[in-house]
């Protein structure tokens, strides 16, 4: 919550009305921005402005208490501390330890199970919460929904997108477009629909019906090209899906045009699948945010739970697939203990303790590693 100076509680008492403000010159988007966030315009002397806002109080009836207090700030507004770090944020701060050379070849493994261990689909952890969510992709690039999933950092989001767009690459009749811009902050409707164009018309096995054109330069034209490119694609049997991560940093004007963008139709036939992925602040933007009800209102949002329950089976499947024998490795008391840590944990942070766990078991020499190792190494990293 911004800071607010008192100069917001002492003229709602008295009633003022910003107009007053700009009869002395003063705008009322400017004291706006100086009452709501104290934030003052650079291209003017700000104590000029003070000077000008308490004469404005004094005609008012301001008192001489008052105008001592105005740019001191409320004890209910002041903004509040910091929050401190959970531990699952001190945990992926330490990041996933490489295994060096000497330890894979003490522990029979061919590569490291937990640092860049994704080689292809079946390297992916068949976890029930993930193929849910892999479930409810598919079925929205089939019947033209839109869809919404958020989870944690580390929580398989960009895994489980990989495996559905490896599944739908495999299938003729599935176009995808995905803009590729960074900075999903600087996302407008235009680069989607820019996106949309370069990826829907020269796709391949796309259609050539609307011709080789050059894309159009306003926004209007482009998603009227948009509309006849999903057009001509649906009738020859084409799903087009549109996929954008990191979506919790879209602009609330993005979000609310992905819904026009989704209502985009043939008669009756929608044209268009839209799934979006983020973090916890994409549910809360459609949660909370008065101003994207709209997009709240028909979007299917999905949470990619966590897979705590299965650690067990999480990381039997990534050391074997490491060509290694968990049992060398982790002890039952060990593997009982990060899950005790990790209640709720997700792929990420499992990766984290057990390869600091399994460093620090090299370093004492206590292989298989035991729950006193898991212990001090997750208290090294929580600390």
């Amino acid at each position: 919550m911004p800071e607010i100076l008192n100069l917001k509680l002492v003229n709602r008492r008295l009633g003022i009305p910003l107009r007053a403000y700009e009869a002395v010159g003063i705008p009322k988007s400017t004291i706006s921005q100086i009452m709501n966030r104290d934030i003052w315009p650079v291209r003017r002397n700000r104590e000029e402005l003070q000077r000008l806002i308490e004469q404005v109080l004094k005609d008012h009836g301001a008192t001489e208490d008052d105008l001592r207090v105005i740019w001191g700030y409320h004890p209910e507004y002041q903004k509040k501390k910091a929050p401190q770090p959970s531990y699952r944020d001190k945990l992926l701060n330490g990041g996933v330890a490489m295994l060096p050379k000497v330890i894979l070849e003490k522990l029979a493994l061919r590569k490291d199970p937990f640092t860049n261990e994704l080689e292809g689909i079946g390297d992916v952890f068949d976890a029930r919460p993930h193929m849910f969510v892999l479930q409810k992709m598919l079925d929205a690039a089939k019947n033209q929904k839109f869809l919404g999933i958020w989870g944690p950092v580390g929580s398989g989001k960009t895994v489980i997108k990989n495996v559905f767009v490896e599944k739908l690459a495999q299938e003729r009749n599935y176009l995808i477009s995905e803009p590729l811009l960074v900075e999903k902050a600087k996302c407008r409707p235009s680069a989607i629909a820019d996106a949309l164009i370069e990826d829907l018309m020269y796709a391949r096995g796309s259609i050539t019906a609307v011709g080789k054109m050059r894309a159009p330069r306003s926004l209007e034209a482009k998603n009227r090209l948009v509309r006849a490119i999903l057009a001509a694609n649906a009738r020859q049997g084409r799903h087009a899906v549109l996929i954008i991560d990191e979506a919790h940093e879209l602009p609330l004007e993005t979000l609310k045009a992905l819904k026009r963008f989704h209502e985009h139709q043939d008669g009756f036939r929608k044209l268009l699948s839209i799934i979006i992925i983020g973090q916890e602040e994409l549910r809360d933007k459609l949660a909370k945010d008065y101003r994207v009800r709209e997009v709240t209102a028909r979007i299917d949002l999905v949470e990619l739970k966590p897979i705590g329950s299965l650690l067990d089976e999480y990381l039997r499947w990534k050391i074997e697939r490491a060509g290694g024998d968990v049992t060398r490795i982790f002890t039952d008391a060990a593997i009982r203990e990060m899950k005790r840590k990790l209640n709720g944990a997700n792929p990420l942070l499992i990766n984290v303790l057990a390869s600091h766990a399994i460093m620090k078991g090299y370093s004492t020499d206590t292989f298989p590693v035991n729950d006193e190792i898991v212990e001090l190494a997750y208290k090294e990293m929580a600390s």
